[in-house]
């Protein structure tokens, strides 16, 4: 009987929700993606949740933005002395309550203004990502891990966005 309570006690405690990790929502370039031609800085980013270890997985601000600067530096566009600051709001991060499959789909508007203070772009990404059953057999590990994949792939799609630009050309 002790035997059988230290399990469930054991089960109990490894389905504790975590939060989403930076490391794991830090997105590479991919091929193809022409080079960002600017530099930018993180002026904020708004939006996320804090993680309760007893509810649901969640992505804070914080995190998001740790993500959104190593993503920047990564594709070396970061410059912390840059006059183009980037802002992003998570509007929404949609998860499922259950699932085999857990597909999460942030949206986040994106907002960069200049050193004059004039907006350069503003730009909505939405980006649904999915982990499957083989990527973990714990539901909230899953949802933890499309949690990530979902920023990440949203962060892919903003870097792919300003390789598209430059603004350091005036656009009519």
């Amino acid at each position: 009987m002790r035997f059988i309570f230290a399990i469930l006690v054991a089960a109990t405690l490894s389905a504790c929700a975590s939060g989403a990790r930076p490391v794991a929502m830090i997105s590479g370039t991919t091929p193809g993606m022409a080079d960002i031609r600017d530099e930018f800085i993180v002026a904020s980013v708004t939006g996320g949740e804090e993680t309760s270890p007893m509810w649901v997985s969640k992505v804070s601000s914080d995190d998001f933005k740790q993500a959104l600067i190593a993503s920047l530096q990564r594709a070396g566009a970061y410059d912390p002395s840059s006059g183009l600051k980037i802002s992003a709001e998570l509007i929404s991060l949609e998860q499922p309550l259950l699932g085999i499959s857990m597909t999460v789909t942030p949206t986040v508007d994106y907002t960069i203004v200049n050193r004059a203070g004039a907006t350069v772009l503003s730009e909505r990404v939405v980006s649904p990502f999915t982990a499957q059953f083989s990527d973990s057999f714990l539901a909230v590990e899953r949802l933890r891990l499309a949690n990530e994949g979902a920023i990440r792939e949203n962060i892919r799609q903003f870097l792919a966005l300003l390789s598209l630009r430059d603004f350091s050309v005036p656009t009519s």
